[in-house]
């Protein structure tokens, strides 16, 4: 739906946790959305770790996010779609919406369409508040409002390792680089990379992508 470049200098706290990057960005479409008066109710949420679903594991968009270093500054390329107006196969925001408003008690409460031209704007206006909020280090408000969103609390799932053995973890959060941050059996957590394993939520499995 839209890319954006973003030059992040390397000695700034984004740039030395640049794949919190991914994060920031999901959670600025999300969270512009439903901060959108009377839109506080659509069911869009955040899958580790880089797609926008719903609870009803309908995927609704997903970030992708490409760097590159130049001297002292990363470059970041930034893909961002999200299905606004198909609703097939599964769902989308619009289509959310006319749900929404089929139980609305008046019309007075039906909610408008939201255009392409209105998500680009709260979006870009939110995540340039979430960048500013970051490289001044408030990593930790910003990682509450990611939670807010996100599908994993508590979820029990399989690490498959890269030789096969398996561990039952319980997912407890992201860690600072914004990798999923799992508790083993022994009690003692460990972080999965996004870059070497995917999260099958579907079925509680993190194991290795296929190359």
């Amino acid at each position: 739906m839209f890319s954006i470049q973003l030059h992040i200098p390397l000695n700034s706290y984004l740039g030395q946790h640049i794949s919190l990057l991914q994060h920031i960005v999901g959670v600025a479409v999300v969270s512009a959305l439903c901060s959108i008066p009377g839109y506080q109710d659509l069911d869009l949420h955040l899958k580790w770790p880089n797609d926008i679903y719903t609870s009803q594991s309908a995927k609704l968009g997903g970030i992708n996010v490409k760097n590159s270093i130049n001297n002292a500054v990363a470059v970041c390329n930034v893909g961002v779609g999200v299905n606004l107006d198909n609703k097939n196969p599964t769902t989308c925001i619009n289509e959310m919406i006319v749900q929404l408003n089929s139980m609305a008690s008046a019309p007075s409460e039906k909610l408008a369409p939201l255009s392409c031209e209105k998500l680009l704007a709260v979006t870009f206006t939110q995540l340039e508040s979430l960048l500013n909020s970051i490289q001044m280090g408030h990593i930790q408000q910003i990682l509450q409002l990611y939670y807010s969103y996100w599908l994993h609390s508590d979820a029990e799932i399989t690490v498959i390792g890269s030789r096969g053995s398996t561990q039952k973890a319980t997912v407890v959060g992201v860690d600072d680089f914004g990798f999923l941050r799992v508790r083993g059996q022994d009690g003692i957590p460990f972080s999965v990379h996004p870059d070497g394993n995917s999260f099958d939520m579907l079925r509680g499995l993190v194991a290795p992508s296929v190359k």
